[in-house]
């Protein structure tokens, strides 16, 4: 099969890869610029695999702002984590396993001028 066609790949409904802006809407490639967001989603159908994994969202802000990104609803009975912030100092820029923090507002998180994240799903 293909590997991430941006075409609906399970049950939900949902593209296995999916581009956003900072509101949370698909990009307007004509006017795209310093930010750039995406969805990988992990439904069993579109991994290939016998049960669903995790989801991904991974956020990328090249401005000198900070953006305030509106994140899309994760999966039912699952929120989202954040693993990975580049702006944050260590030991919390790179989170491990099971360490991962909850955001602040379910689907709504920071990020800081010129820094990348990663957002996970997790089951609650």
């Amino acid at each position: 099969p293909d590997f991430l066609t941006g075409q609906e790949a399970s049950s939900r409904g949902i593209p296995d890869i999916s581009w956003f802006n900072a509101e949370g809407k698909p990009i307007d490639w004509s006017k795209a610029g310093q930010f750039i967001a995406y969805r990988l989603m992990g439904a069993r159908e579109s991994i290939l695999a016998e049960r669903d994994d995790n989801d991904f969202y991974l956020i990328f802000n090249a401005s000198t702002r900070d953006v305030t990104v509106t994140v899309c609803p994760p999966p039912k009975g699952k929120v989202w984590f954040r693993t990975i912030d580049t702006a944050r100092n260590h030991p919390e820029d790179i989170l491990e396993e099971g360490e991962e923090a909850p955001l602040p507002s379910p689907n709504k998180y920071v990020a800081l001028a010129r820094s990348s994240v990663v957002l996970i799903t997790r089951i609650v």
